[in-house]
Formats: structure tokens, sequence, C-alpha cells
């Protein structure tokens, strides 16, 4: 269940509200304190403590539902609270509360201060002289007019008691019985649920925990086919028989349904292995399946002994799925083949998907109507007919997943089927959700990271690209695992999809947490425009798809919205309802024109995605963004950053983004320890300089870099025409010592200067695309010890001298368009780490036959790890297409 996720979230929210904040909060902070302590005692010692699950599921399952709802409704009622007061701060506060002010509060507006003051220490300090004043005033006429016996101390407390709550019910703003008694009874609905928490954790200490039922449907029930398995039937034996003398478990692991167990019940050669167990145990062998690669691991760390199961090509795909619907006479009419190989492709090679599918197609008629129309419908179908075996396969895995990770997978719904995922933007998109709990050692996006690989691990998420230094670039689930979590995340409130118009009108539509529209142009823009979907609880709203251009309306009325992502859609001109969405953390919209001061209003904003899609002259953020201390993530498309130190309505003090860890792409940046010191725990910078009149070369101190003692990533890119103007003055170069990946573009420098970058002690990534200016490159012996990496594009090099003393970690070599190069260093090969050379786009011979004779020279030696790729072409693309936005 997600309720883990949503008291994790509610948690947060109300820490940020116990802190010290400059918003007059009205919450009963008793009533606060005392939701506090019950929530966090309720994560820890009871959903943190009871996996894996144990006794009557379908009981715990409603019990963990009335915690997800309890912890919905306290958040909403919270939030709520805080985006009343912030609408309210901004001037536009509710109708009633206006006419309320003026009917209660007319003749005080000359005793005290204006509301937009009241957020001043000055305030405060008024406040309390005047409280002292009136009640010192008050006990004065008691005593003066009061006879002195104990009545008159009883009316002197009387009084005190009531200038105290006049005094609060007065000045409060936003104070409100009705929320504090809603707040009240949801706290004792928490204490409620604590005390069946603990009778539920007693009875299942006396509970003893049945097995769970077969981990993997057989694809070959019935007929115990093994089309497919061949090549793996082959390596688990080979390993099963090898010479080890030591008892050794051999893992076999995969996702649910891809044939674990029907492959393992298929090594029958008892005959062949029972000499390997004599009575004194030697030789021993344990075949095992999971889905875990950690339980693998554990079971035996060699990776010798570790089979990752693959998925069914199209062939192997074809043949099951024919096995299974023709049988033993394994005939498939013509007129059927061709849907018949479409339909086994569409199962992505998931054997537990086929073998569903078959049982369908062997039920209707052999022609070819029914079968468009299961091609048509598979996913609903597998679903359907399926449910039985398949999701109760599936939902294994999601049964047995810790509490942690839950909001994690049904997260993954969010996106189409198909969807590669770019990591980086899932990663801020969880951290935003508000459900990953907080670990003072590191940071969100860390923790994200680790469950992401947690996923991974359990074969649950697929690895689509990897990036350069070895991270996980992007991934993708299978569709049978989207299915699940859909099914799931509606089931829980979690998230509801919109395919088409019709799903706005399924029952969830307007309870769930979540929304996410994927659907072609016309059928977003009808939804985005037509606000049926009235989900005053959701707190995200995401659209994918084809790019939406200027929709006529969109409505924006989810007012607790934390997630906003409408990067598909252009705007004509700046939405302004979207600053009444004062919670927003994650915020992705395309707008022609540059952003308003009014995006300041985002007080809790972590990621801006912004594309501008106008690049004469270039659009500038405004120098407001400087004033919000909580963003994490600036994404943009080339833009101008205004020096705030330019601005004359705002002290300097009110500029630092002290959280800020991404800033990419900034055109033209001051770069000097004034505005460095502004963004001390960046990460990651990409800066372009010198295009367009908006450049003050004077400001442009490189070297300032190094004072970015957290960078790990940069990208730097000057014009052809700066670099040429200036070569008798290049500018400094220096970087921080955490560097690990970095990207150079028409910078210019002499390969001599190439020193400072090869001192980085971290660096694994290094792209060089027409950044040095000289014929030879003769690097210094003991640099470049971490990289792992290099890229060589579009240079002037002529002669490159190298060995395995320059770079000796190196693994992979690209060398693109340098078409003066004479050679490749024949050294270069002797690199023990080194596994490929790549030469993409035009290149002289004498570098082909370089790398060739690399290639051949190694093989020679025995080394068969060596690959060399000649001939790869690059994929020209417009400057705009290639800077993606994550």
């Amino acid at each position: 269940m997600a309720a883990y996720g949503a008291l994790v979230s509610l948690l947060q929210t109300v820490d940020t509200i116990l802190l010290p904040s400059d918003l007059p909060i009205s919450l009963n902070t008793r009533h606060l304190q005392s939701l506090r302590e019950k929530v966090s005692f309720l994560q820890h010692y009871f959903l943190e403590n009871t996996f894996p699950r144990t006794g009557n599921l379908e009981s715990l399952e409603r019990f963990e539902s009335r915690i997800r709802d309890a912890a919905f409704k306290a958040e909403d009622l919270i939030e709520s609270h805080l985006s009343d007061l912030l609408v309210h701060e901004e001037g536009e506060t509710r109708k009633v509360k206006k006419k309320k002010s003026k009917r209660n509060r007319k003749n005080a507006a000359k005793l005290f201060v204006p509301w937009p003051e009241r957020n001043t220490l000055f305030f405060l300090v008024a406040q309390v002289v005047i409280f002292i004043l009136v009640i010192n005033l008050l006990g004065f006429l008691v005593r003066s007019f009061v006879p002195v016996n104990g009545i008159q101390n009883a009316i002197f407390d009387a009084v005190q008691i009531l200038i105290y709550t006049a005094v609060i019910t007065y000045f409060s703003v936003e104070y409100e019985p009705l929320l504090d008694e809603e707040l009240r009874k949801v706290t004792n609905e928490f204490g409620s649920i604590i005390k069946t928490a603990t009778k539920i954790k007693d009875a299942n200490r006396s509970i003893t925990s049945v097995s769970p039922p077969d981990d993997d449907y057989s694809v070959g029930s019935g007929n115990n086919d093994v089309v497919g398995f061949d090549s793996d039937l082959t390596e688990i034996k080979t390993r099963l028989i090898c010479n080890s003398p030591q008892i050794e478990v051999v893992s076999v692991v995969g996702m649910g349904g891809i044939g674990k167990t029907t492959l393992a019940r298929q090594v029958e050669i008892w005959d062949t292995l029972k000499r390997s167990f004599p009575e004194d145990n030697n030789r021993s062998r344990v075949l095992l399946t999971t889905r875990l690669l950690e339980v693998a691991l554990y079971a035996n760390p060699c990776i010798q002994f570790l089979h990752p199961m693959r998925f069914f090509g199209a062939d192997e795909s074809w043949d099951l799925l024919r096995r299974k619907v023709f049988g033993e006479k394994d005939y498939c009419p013509d007129e059927l083949e061709e849907i018949g190989k479409a339909i086994a492709r569409n199962c992505e090679g998931l054997p537990l998907a086929i073998a569903v599918i078959g049982g369908v197609l062997s039920r209707v008629s052999q022609t070819r109507e029914p079968w468009t129309n299961v091609a048509d419908n598979l996913s609903s179908i597998v679903a359907k007919d399926g449910e039985t075996q398949c999701m109760e396969i599936l939902s294994l895995s999601y049964n047995h997943l810790p509490h942690h990770l839950r909001a994690c997978f049904l997260y993954m719904g969010v996106f189409p089927e198909d969807c590669e995922i770019s990591v980086p933007k899932l990663i801020r998109l969880w951290v935003a959700e508000g459900f990953l709990k907080p670990n003072m050692s590191k940071s969100l996006e860390e923790l994200a990271e680790e469950c992401l690989e947690d996923l991974f691990a359990r074969n649950l998420v697929l690895v689509c690209k990897w990036s350069r230094h070895g991270g996980i670039k992007t991934c993708i689930i299978h569709d049978m695992i989207r299915n699940l979590c859909v099914q799931k995340a509606h089931e829980e409130k979690f998230l509801h999809v919109v395919r088409r118009y019709s799903d706005v009108l399924k029952e969830g539509a307007n309870a769930s947490r979540r929304l996410s529209i994927h659907a072609n142009t016309h059928h977003i823009s009808e939804i985005l425009c037509s606000g049926e979907i009235r989900n005053t609880s959701a707190h995200s709203l995401l659209c994918t798809g084809a790019h939406l251009v200027y929709p006529s309306g969109v409505y924006l009325g989810y007012r607790l919205l934390r997630v906003l992502d409408l990067l598909i859609v252009h705007f004509s001109k700046f939405p302004v309802e979207i600053t009444k969405l004062v919670n927003l953390r994650y915020l992705a919209l395309t707008y022609n024109e540059q952003l308003p001061p009014l995006i300041s209003k985002f007080r809790n904003l972590q990621t801006l995605v912004y594309r501008n899609l106008q690049f004469d002259p270039y659009p500038s953020l405004p120098v407001e963004i400087w004033m919000m201390p909580k963003l994490r993530h600036i994404c943009v498309t080339p833009i101008l950053l205004p020096d705030p130190y330019n601005s004359k309505v705002f002290p300097d003090s009110c500029f630092l983004l002290e959280n800020l860890q991404t800033l990419s792409e900034i055109t033209n940046l001051r770069c000097d320890n004034d505005i460095l010191k502004k963004i001390p725990n960046l990460k990651k910078l990409v800066v372009s300089y010198g295009i367009g009149p908006y450049l003050d070369r004077s400001v442009c101190q490189l070297e300032a870099l190094a004072n970015l003692n957290q960078l790990e990533t940069l990208k730097l890119r000057t014009s052809y025409s700066w670099v040429t103007q200036r070569t008798a003055n290049q500018p400094k170069l220096a970087f921080p010592q955490k560097l690990k990946r970095l990207t150079l573009i028409g910078c210019g420098i002499p390969w001599e200067r190439m020193t400072v970058v090869g001192a980085l002690p971290n660096l694994e990534v290094l792209k060089l695309k027409n950044a040095c200016r000289d014929a030879e490159w003769d690097p210094v012996e003991g640099q470049f010890r971490q990289l792992k990496y290099l890229l060589l594009e579009d240079g002037e090099i002529v002669h490159w001298r190298a060995d395995q003393t320059h770079f000796p970690r190196l693994e992979r070599l690209v060398i693109r368009s340098c078409l003066k190069l004479m050679e490749i260093p024949l050294e270069i090969g002797e690199i023990s780490t080194l596994q490929t050379i790549e030469l993409v786009d035009y290149h002289p011979p004498a570098v082909t036959m370089s790398a060739k004779r690399i290639e051949e020279e190694q093989e020679s030696m025995g080394n068969e790890g060596l690959k060399v790729h000649v001939g790869l072409k690059r994929l020209y693309k417009f400057e705009l297409q290639s800077r993606v936005l994550h």
C-alpha cells in the first residue's frame, strides 16, 4: 500500500508548519505536535517493521487504506490552510474574509499596522507591547473600581483570559475554529489507528507465515513447452557441472513471468549431476530462482554463477505463441501469420504475456477479424483474461516491496506505454512529490537514486541507457508491469491515468492524488480545457504526448498541486492562474516570452523547467528568481540570468540559492566570486558565452569556477567569434576538485593548458568539441588517472602521443570528425581497461587503419575484449532539438 508514502509526505508538511515561519499560522500548535508524534510512531513502529506482511492480507490492506485516507485528510487540511494564507498575503483573500475584515476591524485600522507589515519583527514587538498595555489598563480599572477582595482577583484573571482570546482571534486573520476542530478530529483518528495497529502487530506475532504461491507461472502449463530457452538451458547446465570443488549456487534472475521456474524445472540432468553429490557433500550445486538481484548475489557473489534472464526475441516469441495456439500440429494459416507475428512482438518478449494471449487466441475462430481485435486490445486482454494468473504472479513483486519503495514503483504508471523515462526528471519528480523519507546524511536526490537502483535490482524497472559515468540515464518498464502499476495506483487513490476523454468520467478521477494525461493532441486539449475533473485533492497534474500549441484555455483549479508538468503545452501568454498554486514544487511549461516576476510567488518551488523557443533576442529570467531559496533545479533553454547586484529594489541579502543543484543552460553568466557564492552547492552547470551583444567579458572570470566546491558536471560552450577575438588573451581556466564530467565546446584553448584538466583527481568523462586549437597533444604522464570516457570532436589536432601511463583507466574512446588527425597512438591499445574505440562521421583513412591495427594487435595478444567500431553516423539534428529539457 501507499500508506507509508502518505505518512512521510504528511510528516514533512507538519514539520514545515512547526518550523519558525514568517506566516501567521493559526493552527493549534499543540494539536499539530500531537499529530506529528502519532504519525511518526505509526510510520516507524508499525509500517517500517511489518515487512513482509503476514496474516489476513485483505484485512491489513483495509487498515492501511484507513491510514492512507487519514493522512490524506490531514495533509489536505493543512495545505488548504497554507494556500489560503499565501493567497491572502498576495492580496487575493477570499471574499468572505474581506467582508469579515471590513465588519470586524474597521475601527482597528488606525491603531494597528496594516497586513503587509505583519511579517516584520517590528509588528510582533508592537503587538506584545499593545497587549501588555491593554492588560495593565484594564487591571488598573478593575483595581480602582472593584472592592479589594477575592472577587477582584477572579475578575482580573477572567479579564486576562478574555483579552488574550480576543487579541488572538482579532489579529489572526486566518483564525478558523472549524479548521482547528477538524485538525483535532483527525489527530484523534490517528490515536484510534495506533490502538488498532498495536492489536494487529500483536496478532501477527502469533501467525506462522505460509509459503507464497509459486513465483512464476509456467509458460509450458499443460504441455511443458520450453520454446526459446535452449541457449539458457545450455548456459545453466554448463555452470552446474563446472569443475569448482566448492558448493556453488547458480542463480536465475529475472522479473516475474519471464520463465525462471519453468527453466529451472527443465534442468533434468540428474544422471549427469548425481556424480557431483558424493557422500561427503563435495562439489554440490544449488539452483536458485529469484526476482531479487540482491538475493542472488548474497547466495553467491561470484558473477560467473549468475544467469540473468533475457526477454524473448521476435522469432522465439512467435514460436511460443504458435505452439500455444495450434498445439502439436504447430501450423498457422498464411492469412494469420503476419498479424500473429505482430501480436507476438507486442508481448515484448515476456513468456507469461505470450502464454496468456496464446490461450485467448486458441479459444477464438481462426480468422483474421478476431485476431485483429486481439492485436488492437492486447494490453486490456492480458489484464482481463490473465487476471488470475498474470496479476497474481506479478503482484507478488509489489506485495513484497518494502514500504519505502511502493510509492516510487506506483509512480512509474505516470508515464505512457513504451516511454523512455529520463532518470533525472524522474528523480526530481519523486523529490517534489514528498514521499521520500528525508535522511540527514544524504540528499533527497541521492535517496531517490538508491530507490531506483533497488527497483532495478528487483527487475521491476529496466535500464534503457547507461550514462557515460555508469549511472542509469533512461529507464523503461515492461507493459505488463506498467499495467500492474496503473491498477494498484488506481486502487490506492495514488494515480488516475487519462488516455481518452471517457477516462475523465471513470470512478477515481476525482479522488486520486495524481492525474496523468497522455493522449493525442485533440484529447489533451479537450481534457485540459474542459475542467470536468474537479479533483480538489489532486497534488499532481502531468501531461505527456504530442505537443499542444496555444490552447484556448487550461483549467488550473487544482489549488493543492505540487507538481504541474505542462511542458508539451505551448502558452501564448503566461497563465496567471498558475500563481495561485502556491504549493507548487515542480513546474514545467513552454512559454515564448519572458517569465514574469510573479514566478517568485512559488515559495516552495524546487524544480523549474522552462522552454522558450524564441532565441533572438535571448530571453531573461526575472531577477526575482534569486529570491526563491528552495529552488534545487533550474532547467531552461538558453537564457540570461540577471545580475542580482544590479537590482535597486531588493537588498543583496535577499539573493541566495543555497539549495540549487542544477543550473542549465545559462547564457553569458556573470562568472565571478560574488555571483558564485550565491549558488554554493551547485552540482551541475551548463553555461555558454560569446553569443550576442549581451556579454560583458570583464566578468567572465572562468577561474572562479574552482570555487564551486560541490560541482560534479560542467558543460562550457563558447562561440567561435569569441575565441578568434581572444586568441591572444584566452580566459584562465580552473576547475573544482570534485568535477567528474567536463564538456568543453569551442573554447579554443592550447593543448598545453589541458594539464589543468588532467590534474583533476575525480574526472571520469571528458568531451572536447573543437575545444583545443593547436596541432599537437602530448599529455603529461600521471594525469587523467580516473578518466573512463574520452571524446575528441571537430578539433585541429594532427599529432597525438599517448599510452597507458596517460589514461590508465580509459574504457571508451570516441573520435568524431577529427579531419586533420594522422593516427590513433598504437600504445592506446595497451590500456588494459579499454573496451571500445569508435570512429564517428568522416575521418582520414589513416585513422581507420591505425584503429584496426590496434584491434588486430590486441587480438594477437589474446585480448578479445577491445572492439573497434568504424563508420558510425551521427544523427544531425537542429541545435534546438539536441537540447532536451529533463
